[in-house]
């Protein structure tokens, strides 16, 4: 298969809040899934995981310098350096990939920039600035694991993607410890948090949801602005069947907040997506394949993008 075209699948992916007993949630996520759309994986009862989130910080005071990953902006651009190139690179690859060829190559840049990362924490250990961009690419290296690729039959590599994602909170975590006013740390940690249920199941959901919820308000306390944290938001209320939090119409309006404030196109093509998934689920059709198109303006070799916006069709 070596450069025939691919269209990539990815399998959304799901969260819940707090959960009473096993019965109960899978009663609750399985139906709420098939309402938004989510895979259930036979005889696992949770979501397949699907390639989602990238990176992007906002600050809404100075920045702490870090060595080679100084902000140019004061939302979601990344700085030109070189270990920032590798990373980009490989993210933008990950969500828009048109052969295996590419898609492998997403796996080394995300692997390269990670090395160069911890090499960055190593020489400046109280830089939390480091920290966070090293817990991000844990984070999307995560991604790579856990995507599926029907054309050819790759399987998702769970057991390396919750290692992966689980070093994402780790890391993420210390560096909230660094800085506790440092918004997008606090974000990634509630994101880490969302993205290991998947993988944990519904004890872990329970003991961790509500911090995930907490830290991204936190984190939207601090930054009122950050595209990213607005987006985290829309995600919880999304994903959160109703009887524990969720709400369809908050994470519409939280969705949209993220569209509007965001200045990157990785965060713009990720708000779209998810709004669109959340207006199938209204069965909005329209505005759902209107969000879907401005997705793919961004990224138009997405095969989660694609499929989408085919279910999006009259």
């Amino acid at each position: 298969m070596h450069g025939t075209r691919l269209r990539l699948l990815w399998l959304p992916w799901a969260w819940v809040s707090v959960v009473l007993t096993a019965s109960t949630f899978q009663a609750v996520f399985s139906r709420e899934s098939r309402a938004a759309g989510v895979k259930i994986a036979q005889g696992t009862g949770v979501g397949n995981p699907v390639v989602f989130d990238g990176s992007g910080v906002h600050l809404d005071r100075p920045a702490i310098p870090a060595q080679g990953l100084e902000m140019s902006e004061p939302q979601t651009k990344a700085p030109d350096t070189p270990t920032q190139a590798l990373f980009e690179q490989g993210r933008r690859l990950l969500y828009n990939s048109t052969t295996m060829e590419e898609f492998s190559k997403a796996g080394t840049l995300l692997e390269q920039a990670k090395d160069s990362l911890k090499a960055l924490t190593e020489n400046d250990p109280n830089n939390p600035l480091n920290f966070y961009w090293l817990a991000q690419a844990e984070f999307e290296l995560g991604e790579w694991y856990a995507a599926e690729i029907q054309e050819i039959g790759r399987k998702a590599d769970r057991r390396k993607a919750e290692e992966q994602f689980k070093l994402a909170w780790k890391v993420a975590e210390h560096s909230v410890q660094l800085d506790k006013g440092f918004s997008d740390s606090h974000r990634l940690v509630g994101e880490t948090i969302m993205r290991l249920i998947g993988f944990k199941g519904w004890r872990f959901a329970a003991a961790n949801n509500s911090k995930a919820q907490q830290e991204i308000k936190r984190a939207i306390q601090l930054a009122p602005k950050n595209a990213q944290v607005h987006k985290a938001l829309g995600l919880w209320y999304f994903f959160t069947p109703r009887m524990f939090g969720g709400n369809l119409n908050k994470a519409i309006s939280s969705l949209q907040q993220a569209k509007q404030l965001a200045t990157d196109d990785h965060v713009s093509f990720l708000a779209n997506m998810w709004l669109g998934q959340a207006f199938l689920k209204k069965k909005d059709k329209p505005k759902a394949k209107s969000h879907f198109q401005k997705a793919l303006e961004i990224y138009p070799n997405s095969g989660w993008g694609k499929s989408l916006l085919a279910r999006a069709q009259p």
